[in-house]
């Protein structure tokens, strides 16, 4: 993501409409990248960087003002996702997960299973929930549904 921060800065700040949120896969991004590496005017970050080698991580970009809480609890060891719940005045709020689908989806288990089972968590909530990234790339799970 760093080798493109500026295109991003770019698009984000000169888009017709602002975005409430951007969710971003394969950030590349490892504890040695601060916060202040890849700064985006009027947007706060969360992040959940690569553990080991050199491909991964996620990111979200989400717009100055908008109260919201990471939600920890629900990311999981065996791939990366990160999960923020948006507190929206006078209406449910939005659960919004960001999830890169690993190379090889045998490693550390089934990963649908793995969402799956968050969803499941989160059901009873009072939430929209929205489960963005490149999960979707390929059909490798029938996807169940959750109401």
């Amino acid at each position: 993501m760093y080798p493109k921060i500026d295109e991003l800065r770019l698009i984000m700040g000169n888009s017709k409409r602002e975005a409430d949120v951007l969710g971003i896969t394969e950030t590349w991004l490892n504890t040695t990248y601060s916060d202040s590496y890849e700064p985006i005017d009027g947007y706060n970050i969360e992040r959940r960087d690569i553990s080991t080698g050199t491909d991964g991580g996620v990111a979200v970009y989400l717009h100055d003002g908008e109260p919201c809480n990471r939600r920890h609890e629900l990311e999981k060891d065996q791939f990366e996702d990160l999960w923020v719940e948006i507190l929206c005045p006078f209406s449910i709020g939005i659960l919004l997960g960001t999830a890169q689908r690993p190379p090889d989806n045998t490693r550390n288990g089934n990963w649908c299973s793995l969402i799956e089972s968050t969803l499941e968590i989160t059901q009873g909530e009072r939430n929209e929930t929205i489960l963005m990234g490149d999960i979707f790339k390929h059909k490798l799970c029938e996807w169940r549904s959750h109401k």
